[in-house]
């Protein structure tokens, strides 16, 4: 598969695109399931296939996060803007846009995909690098002696930044006109922020700016409190 460009991020937690490298193959760079969040079914926005609202077209690029919400169970915090829907389970929140853009199914079948901008976050009871095992593979590999001081950046894949909750990693990856940036944030000794943000490429005609995606990416993880 190809990586698709992405736009320079607000913060500095990840690497240009523009002259990005291929990431890891698909079956490296793809998320791997989740063994430790049994209950991983937060309800989202029901699925169709019709065209997008232009209308619906998310929140704007320097609009201020305008609501905040606070996890039931885990107790963390994080403003978001408010065109956003947020949903949470036992173990995440997620936060999800209307409709944005539609994609053939590759499968060969007639339906099409609504695709939409979501923001996962997830409170770890570990540390960073227990959080990469836990998250894909492909991020624990970026620490090769296991301790978190050992984190090797790849230009175009991941890079490192400081954040006001911690210290952070973000990771780059997509194909076929999706993104995922997945950014672990240091929240403590024993805690860490998954954030996990899924975007829709410029190349596909959304209706929300990949730009627009972004910055409602960095607004919430630039928000995270404990």
């Amino acid at each position: 598969p190809t990586t698709d460009r992405q736009e320079p991020l607000m913060v500095a937690v990840a690497a240009s695109a523009c002259d990005r490298p291929k990431p890891p193959p698909a079956d490296a760079a793809s998320s791997a399931p989740d063994a430790a969040a049994p209950d991983d079914a937060a309800t989202r926005p029901p699925e169709d296939a019709g065209a997008p609202d232009a209308k619906a077209a998310g929140p704007p690029r320097d609009a201020a996060p305008s609501a905040t919400f606070r996890h039931a169970k885990r107790g963390f915090t994080l403003t978001y803007p408010r065109g956003l829907h947020v949903t949470q389970d036992a173990t995440r929140a997620v936060l999800t846009s209307d409709p944005i853009a539609t994609a053939p199914d590759r499968s060969g079948a007639a339906k099409a995909r609504t695709l939409r901008l979501e923001i996962e976050v997830r409170l770890r009871a570990t540390d960073v690098v227990g959080a990469a095992k836990q998250t894909n593979p492909a991020l624990a590999a970026a620490f090769p002696t296991g301790a978190e001081a050992s984190f090797a950046p790849q230009a175009g894949f991941s890079e490192s930044a400081t954040l006001d909750a911690g210290a952070a990693y973000t990771f780059v990856m997509g194909s076929h006109g999706l993104g995922e940036r997945t950014t672990l944030v240091r929240a403590g000794a024993r805690d860490t922020f998954v954030v996990r943000c899924s975007t829709v490429s410029d190349d596909l005609s959304p209706t929300m700016s990949l730009d627009d995606q972004l910055a409602a990416c960095d607004a919430v993880l630039t928000s995270l409190r404990r």
